[in-house]
């Protein structure tokens, strides 16, 4: 990224830094010349990074004493750390993306920090035709909508201090880095994989926006080299449309494929559900799949991400489609390996 943004090394804190989006970012703004206290779990491992201005603070961001000591001494905030668990009861939710949320702008405001960044979801907009633009109307969808609407407030408003600058980035569908494909979308297609399920061939779909880690992470080093304030969506250039995203998924982990094509065109979980368990009779697809869990990639949804343009960013990967191709490549190998060993076509 060049030299350094500013003379004198800053301090970010990082939270949720040895996570997807972490992982990618820290090094992109060591590279940028900015001192970087990474917040992690005790079960979490460091990143393979070494630097003299990568430090480390272990705790539990629920843990209010925690949260504010993490604060002092930095310049600025990019709060990353969330419950991406869409089971996750709204209790649990709430305890990390509202609470923490709201403790952290809180002791940034009050120890002078210039920058506080929270990383929020385009999930919070519900369906929607066309560009969803910043300023449409949030929906409280799910618990987990809900709790991710209440914790941008407090990322906004919490402290009162005006001196600080606030930012809800709203990002599409994150994938690559430590996990291909977003979960539970991963934990999904890693059980059909090993379980060999034949699947269909899907048509249609949704049309939905991603957004690669290693992006998203340059998405917000422009938004911190910025002065912008409030809320602003970050995805790729091209959305996919989820029935050619899940064939390529398939294809590319050597999934068994049903002869019988399946139209995703207005489907809901439920009816997809019945549709599959039609296609099989006895197998249970719908059950074996968890197809609830797909209900964020059925709804349409693209970002107006022309705010995130203006900033200077140009996303440095390809439609997602291309892109995981070569994500899942190793993973077919060792699923392969795995399959050949199980069925003894390995010898020494």
């Amino acid at each position: 990224m060049g030299k350094p943004v500013f003379r004198e090394r800053e301090t970010v804190v990082v939270t949720g830094a040895t996570g997807q989006a972490g992982a990618a970012l820290v090094p992109v703004l060591l590279e940028a010349g900015f001192r970087v206290l990474a917040v992690r779990r005790e079960k979490s491992r460091p990143l393979n990074i070494e630097s003299p201005h990568l430090h480390y603070r272990i705790g539990d961001l629920r843990y209010a004493p925690f949260a504010a000591d993490i604060i002092p001494n930095s310049r600025h905030v990019i709060h990353l750390a969330g419950e991406n668990t869409r089971s996750a009861t709204l209790d649990e939710i709430r305890a990390l993306d509202v609470s923490a949320t709201a403790m952290l702008a809180e002791a940034a405001a009050r120890y002078g920090c210039k920058t506080f960044i929270y990383l929020s979801c385009a999930a919070v907009y519900g369906p929607g035709q066309g560009a969803i633009r910043e300023d449409a109307p949030v929906s409280r969808w799910s618990p987990w909508a809900q709790a991710r609407i209440d914790a941008e407030q407090a990322a906004l408003h919490a402290g009162g201090e005006e001196e600080l600058r606030r930012v809800v980035v709203r990002t599409a569908h994150l994938y690559g880095g430590k996990a291909p494909l977003p979960e539970p979308l991963w934990s999904l297609v890693q059980r059909i994989a090993g379980a060999r399920i034949p699947v269909p061939f899907f048509s249609g779909g949704a049309i939905t926006h991603w957004i690669h880690c290693e992006d998203l992470a340059h998405a917000l080093a422009a938004i911190l080299r910025s002065d912008w304030r409030g809320v602003i969506n970050a995805g790729d250039n091209v959305p996919a449309r989820t029935g050619d995203l899940l064939n390529h998924v398939f294809n590319s982990l050597g999934v068994r494929r049903l002869p019988v094509p399946l139209g995703l065109d207005g489907l809901s979980p439920l009816s997809l559900a019945r549709m599959l368990d039609d296609l099989a009779p006895g197998v249970r697809l719908s059950r074996r799949l968890g197809i609830a869990e797909l209900e964020p990639w059925l709804r349409d949804q693209v970002l107006d991400c022309s705010a995130l343009a203006r900033l200077g960013f140009v996303p440095r990967h390809g439609a997602v489609t291309t892109e995981i191709q070569e994500l899942l490549r190793p993973h077919r190998a060792t699923d392969e390996a795995s399959r050949s060993r199980r069925t003894g076509e390995l010898h020494p």
